[in-house]
Parts: structure tokens; C-alpha cells; sequence
């Protein structure tokens, strides 16, 4: 089964003040390095570690300076010991896997257990 890349994003995310906050101090470039490390966050399940920076701004070839400030400066991202995720994006991930077994549900009483497969022997 091809799963999805995919999460949603809120179209007025550019008018949040955070976000406003964020392009006065570093410009759209801050911008693009707040998405690419909510990209890493959906890829990685929600969570990643802080010292995981380094590896972030080598990937972008941003400054280490600039990466950090967008995790830990403009109350974007919680920070939770040495870990950091975005609330926002675990409640859609969170909504993605209860929609997704929800379906997974529906199709196991629509259709009743799946079969098992026997195996052909190809001599």
C-alpha cells in the first residue's frame, strides 16, 4: 500500500503572528526553514531531538544560528527536555491515524477478516 506524503496545511498560516514574528526577524527565508522542519517532524512521526539542529542546517545550508532560533525563539515549536515537536502538527497526525484505522475498521466489517493467502508451489 502507497502511503501518502501528505499533511494538511492551513492556508492562512502566513497571517499567524508567529509566523509574522519570524519573517521581521529572518524574512522568508525563516519561513522556508520553519516548513522544511515541519516536514522532518510529519516524516519522523512528530518528534525530533534538538540535537538533531546541526543536521538540519547542513541539509537547508542555513546557519546552525538561524535554525535554532526558528525551533526555539518564536514559540512555534514545544520543547520537551531535549526533544521538540509542534502542537499543531501531532493534532493532524493524530486526526490522520484515528481517520485512517477508523477506515481500516469499516473495511474489515464491510468485507469480513481477510483471507489467508495459501502459498503455490512453483517446481
Amino acid at each position: 500500500m502507497n502511503k501518502s506524503l501528505y499533511f494538511s496545511h492551513d492556508y492562512t498560516a502566513s497571517d499567524d503572528v508567529k509566523i509574522l514574528f519570524l519573517r521581521q526577524s529572518l524574512g522568508m527565508e525563516g519561513v522556508g526553514i520553519f516548513w522544511y522542519v515541519i516536514e522532518r517532524l510529519a516524516q519522523a512521526g512528530g518528534l525530533l531531538p534538538l540535537k538533531i539542529i546541526p543536521v538540519l542546517s547542513m541539509q537547508m545550508q542555513v546557519t546552525e544560528t538561524k535554525v535554532q532560533a526558528v525551533v526555539q525563539t518564536f514559540d512555534l515549536f514545544e520543547i520537551d527536555n531535549e526533544s521538540f515537536f509542534s502542537r499543531r502538527l501531532n493534532e493532524t497526525l493524530n486526526l490522520r491515524k484515528t481517520l485512517q484505522d477508523a477506515g481500516v475498521r469499516g473495511a474489515a466489517k464491510r468485507w469480513g477478516a481477510p483471507s489467508t493467502q495459501t502459498k503455490i508451489k512453483l517446481d
